[in-house]
């Protein structure tokens, strides 16, 4: 008899298959569009620059993202893909992050709750950069994006 598989090394497995970008109604991703709260401080913003997707978690550069069905996509830069759960109008209410054998879910959240959160980031890697003395590193990172959420306030 041979033992049952590990399911996360099962998971790693099939996220590291190959993809295949398919071609998709461009339309489609703006029901994607927005902010997804993986953990307490942690931001996936889905953006779109003509018709191309690109994720970025807080804290990192955007990743475009490339479809491999309407409602699954593929990074090229790293084993990882997404998935959106839709409601019945097509407009997605979570998504789901696959890397590393692990399978994370993110919450939609609207504009103002991600804007508080990456302000609240900003204002507490301030704190501790005071209180260590030290200067840039993560903490200056989420101040960026706070500087980049201000900016979408005041653009829309």
């Amino acid at each position: 008899m041979t033992p049952d598989r590990d399911p996360v090394a099962q998971r790693k497995e099939e996220q590291e298959k190959p993809r295949t970008e398919v071609e998709i109604d461009p339309r489609i991703l703006d029901n994607y569009l927005g902010y997804y709260q993986l953990k307490q401080n942690m931001i996936f913003t889905v953006t779109r620059q003509g018709d191309q997707l690109f994720m970025q978690l807080t804290g990192q550069r955007p990743v475009q993202v490339y479809p491999e069905s309407t409602q699954k996509f593929f990074a090229k830069v790293v084993h990882a893909q997404i998935s959106f759960v839709t409601d019945p109008q097509g407009r997605a209410t979570e998504l789901i992050l696959h890397q590393a054998g692990r399978e994370q879910s993110a919450k939609r959240i609207d504009k103002t709750e991600a804007q508080n959160l990456e302000d609240q980031l900003c204002k507490e890697g301030e704190r501790r950069n005071a209180l260590t003395g030290q200067r840039g590193g993560a903490s200056s990172h989420h101040c960026i994006t706070g500087a980049r959420a201000a900016k979408l306030r005041r653009n829309g």
